[in-house]
């Protein structure tokens, strides 16, 4: 229930529709405290877990895919399908595994007794928020609205005189339209080129270059778990835009796929779980559900060792087969690499000679 929210919605919004439930047990004092922090948390790993399962889930993956199409004009491997296709295991995979350990760590290790009475009004709470929150709505007319809208801006608003202003005119939309999603990407977007441009990422990626002794599979070990340790202090589009045009230019300093490096760092920039300032997710659980900060720290530690190993799973079977990450794309021979030698992605070694620019 949890997660399909998050996967359409921004994690935060789904987080606050679910918030509910927590306050409300919160009241409830014959609840035990341990089944109390284990919802509350439940439903804050999860709504972190299951932004990462779309594009539109956190503006940190629309960052990152207008990233590397504005790095990459020629790579259309990511699409809205590819993506799912690519992190929805992941993300089933991840919600289980932290149900799981969040019931044998705060249920079953410390032997929690709760009567039937306590039970019947758990249910009761659960399932009066899950009725309120109605069924999924199919696909309606919003195509058409976004068709009618778009003529508005063509049709005059007096049909008598042609030459009369239209309906809708930009300084109504300037006036209306949600700008935070377009500055940030742009923002994202304009961080990225100036790295560039500035030298900055080649700077980086040429310092940390030395990891081309290291096993593939070992650099983005270490980028994954660097990624999850930097998103603890700052939120998910932060890491997104300081890691990726790293990442990127060391990625391609060894000769490596770019979105082997790319797409983890990604989506394990969404896997903060430990601290409160991690995500607002994590804020308003920790701040609404009354925790104490060991209460998330200790779970935490663990949760992002799993999801980031889930990762890297994922990424060595569904992100070799989707993306080819064994290979060294064609669309990124325009970024002036050579010396592309010796490579070995998932155990297979690649020859290639220097690239001809």
């Amino acid at each position: 229930m949890r997660r399909p929210i998050s996967l359409y919605k921004t994690e935060d919004f789904g987080r606050l529709r679910q918030m509910g439930v927590g306050l409300q047990l919160r009241c409830q004092q014959d609840i035990s405290t341990a089944i109390r922090v284990t919802l509350l948390l439940g439903v804050c790993y999860a709504a972190n877990i299951g932004g990462t399962g779309t594009l539109i889930g956190t503006p940190a993956n629309l960052v990152s895919v207008a990233m590397i199409q504005k790095l990459y004009p020629g790579s259309d491997e990511i699409t809205f399908a590819t993506w799912m296709m690519y992190n929805l295991p992941g993300v089933f995979l991840c919600v289980i595994f932290g149900w799981i350990y969040l019931w044998l760590v705060n249920i079953y290790l410390r032997k929690v007794n709760h009567n039937n009475e306590s039970k019947d009004q758990l249910y009761g709470i659960i399932s009066t928020r899950y009725e309120r929150l109605g069924s999924l709505s199919k696909v309606g007319d919003s195509a058409v609205a976004i068709a009618i809208v778009f003529l508005m801006f063509f049709l005059p608003s007096d049909f008598r005189d042609l030459n009369s202003p239209p309906i809708l005119e930009w300084k109504a939309v300037q006036a209306k339209f949600p700008w935070a999603v377009i500055f940030l990407v742009g923002g994202a977007s304009s961080l990225a080129h100036g790295a560039q441009v500035s030298g900055l990422s080649n700077s980086i990626g040429s310092m940390l270059s030395s990891v081309r002794a290291l096993p593939p599979g070992l650099v983005v070990a270490i980028t994954c778990f660097s990624t999850a340790l930097a998103t603890e202090c700052f939120t998910n589009i932060t890491v997104t835009m300081i890691f990726l045009p790293i990442v990127n230019q060391m990625a391609l300093s060894i000769g490596m796929n770019p979105l082997y490096l790319m797409l983890p760092t990604t989506v394990v920039s969404s896997y903060g779980f430990m601290l409160p300032v991690a995500s607002i997710c994590n804020a308003i659980v920790y701040e609404e559900g009354n925790l104490k900060m060991m209460d998330m720290l200790k779970p935490g530690i663990a949760m992002n060792i799993i999801c980031c190993c889930v990762q890297l799973v994922t990424l060595h079977t569904l992100g070799v087969a989707l993306f080819d990450l064994n290979k060294f794309p064609s669309w990124a021979d325009d970024r002036n690499i050579t010396n592309f030698a010796h490579m070995a992605i998932n155990g297979t070694l690649i020859q290639n000679d220097t690239l001809t620019l």
